[in-house]
Parts: C-alpha cells; structure tokens; sequence
C-alpha cells in the first residue's frame, strides 16, 4: 500500500508538465518523485526494524575469572594555553599560545572480570570473583610487563576444569531480526487474548535477573522445582549455547488441556529461532497428562522423539528428562535461520 503514494508525485508531475510546459525545466518533474522514494525507503526500513527486532537468548558458562591488580602510568603530554602578551592600542589584552609540559601519573584501579566460554570477557565484583576463585580452587599468576610508574600491576586468574559441580552457567541477551512475529498470520499463529493468557496461566518471557540468570524451568508455585533440576538445564544451555545455538525451555502446567501447550505456542508466536520448547500438562499428581514440543528446528523428529520420552516417563522427571535431551540435542538439533522467510 505504502508504494500508491508515488501516485501523488506522479500526477503532479504529470499536471505541471501540461499546464506550465514553458515555465518547469525537465529536471524540476523529478524533484517530487525523488523526494517521495526516499520518504518511502526510509519509512520501509524503519517499520521493518521495529517490526522484526526480537531478543533471544544465548547459554554460556564460566571458563576464568581475574584480578588485575592496580597500577600506574607515566603519561608523557605537552599541552597549550593562551596567556597575556600586553594591550593593544585600544587598550584590548593581546593573548599569545605558549606550550608546556603537563605530564601527570594516570592512576588504574584494581579490576575483576570473567571469561566466558563464548570468548567474551565482563566486570564483576570483588565479591563474586573470590566466589568463583573459591569454586574453581585453583590461583595463577601472570606478569604483565605493563610499563608502569611507580606501582606494577600483574594479573592473578582462576581457571574452570570443565567439571559438573564447578560449572558456573551465564545467560546473556541478544537482538535479531525476526521476520516471523511481524507476519504471524503467514505461520497460522492464532492471536492470543489476555483472557486466554489469565485462563490458561501461560507464560511470558522472563528477565534476566541476580548474576546473569534465567530459568530454564517455567512452572506455578505448586510445582516444586530442585536446585539440581535447574542445574542440569543450565548444563544443557550453557555447554550446548555455544555449540549448537540452542536454548532449552521446559513450560510445566497443572491440571490444564493440551490447548495450553498449543495456546503457548501461539502466544510466543514460535518462540526464539534458536530455541527448543517443551510444554508438558501434569494432573494433581504430576503425572504426565500429555506434552506438546515447539521449536523452528530443522529436524522435526527431534521433536516427536521428545514427546515419545515424555509420554513413556508417566511421571514428571525432569532430571530424567534433561539426561536424555542432552545427547539428543548434541547431536541432532540445528538451529533455523530466519533469512529463509525473508
């Protein structure tokens, strides 16, 4: 629709040539087109922009933390000013550049940082560093032959041996272009009322929160979820991040009908492009009612070999369940790219 605006440019165009022929050079018809096609383009990109800008998020892990001492530096610099140089002979004050030496120490405070499997490197607090240090149980030296002034400063780092029981799980969050929440129509994603969300209790998204968490695990109050059980999904996202771009979402509802798996689906419209997405129904009882997997991955048996172990299991397991989509995952998910529905 936007393009029927080139009708107006065209048809002024189109009226100044016949009745100022004489007076409206050729170029001056072009003006208006010109003016226009630049007004759609840009409006186009903008709409497409924040139409298809969605988050996802990525698993990693901790593979080093580091205490960079304090230091200082020498920092060699001439600066320059204007001074007084006498009055002219209106009585005005002349002013003259003159340069000088202003070199001065540069003061570095102590810094602490983690190193992440993905190769990226954050500031954390004292604090936590001796945390992990703690965890990691292991304190190694490196000098850094920094060219100080008066105070060297070296670095002192701890690193991660690849264990279960020291794993250290980071989530971060990333843009991407995602076509399909701006055309969900194309993909039969039935809209989503807020009575259905209230009735159905399905889930939105949750924020990253404490130290770069986010739950894998999304379920009411009444069902109680272990510490261990969120360990092992945060193995599974933090050691298949990196590797095969994953993210794993098990969605747990009480004493609800299969429609809320479908509903949810609907409501994250898909989910993330690099996202596995198990939604499971459980009775009173926990015991497995039924279970709707929902990705944009490339091999749908992935999906049909989850619901078969999820059915079979009878009753919630989770640790169960992350044993075996661990190996699964690691060697059958591919991630799908969002360019084919360009």
């Amino acid at each position: 629709m936007i393009w029927f605006a080139l009708l107006i440019p065209i048809m002024a165009s189109v009226y100044l040539g016949f009745k100022y022929k004489k007076k409206v050079v050729w170029w001056e018809f072009l003006i208006p087109l010109v003016f226009t096609l630049i007004i759609i383009f840009l409006s186009k990109f903008i709409y497409l922009k924040t139409q298809t800008k969605d988050y996802e998020f990525w698993g990693a892990y901790v593979t080093q933390v580091n205490y960079y001492e304090p230091w200082n530096e020498w920092i060699v610099q001439i600066c320059v000013k204007e001074v007084p140089a006498g009055r002219d002979s209106h009585g005005n004050t002349i002013y003259t550049t003159v340069t000088y030496d202003c070199s001065h120490s540069e003061y570095h405070p102590a810094r602490y940082t983690m190193k992440l499997n993905t190769g990226e490197e954050m500031r954390i607090s004292k604090k936590r560093y001796e945390k992990i240090k703690h965890l990691f149980a292991n304190n190694n030296f490196k000098d850094l032959h920094r060219h100080y002034y008066t105070k060297d400063g070296d670095q002192y780092y701890s690193i991660y041996d690849g264990s279960y029981e020291k794993f250290v799980f980071i989530t971060t969050k990333h843009t991407y272009e995602n076509r399909v929440q701006a055309a969900s129509s194309v993909f039969n994603f039935p809209k989503v009322t807020k009575e259905e969300v209230k009735k159905f209790h399905l889930f939105d998204y949750p924020k990253i929160s404490g130290f770069y968490q986010l739950p894998a695990i999304l379920a009411d109050s009444s069902i109680n979820i272990t510490p261990e059980e969120i360990k092992r999904f945060n193995w599974i996202n933090g050691k298949l991040g990196k590797k095969k771009q994953v993210r794993v979402w098990v969605i747990l509802f009480k004493n609800k009908p299969l429609q809320a798996g479908f509903l949810q689906e609907a409501y994250w419209k898909g989910g993330n492009k690099n996202e596995f997405n198990i939604a499971i129904g459980l009775d009173s009882e926990n015991n497995i009612e039924w279970c709707h997997p929902f990705s944009w991955t490339e091999v749908q048996s992935l999906k049909i070999e989850t619901r078969s172990f999820v059915m079979d299991t009878k009753k919630l397991n989770l640790s169960k369940l992350a044993d075996f989509l661990y190996p699964e995952l690691d060697k059958k998910f591919v991630r799908k790219q969002f360019k084919d529905f360009s």
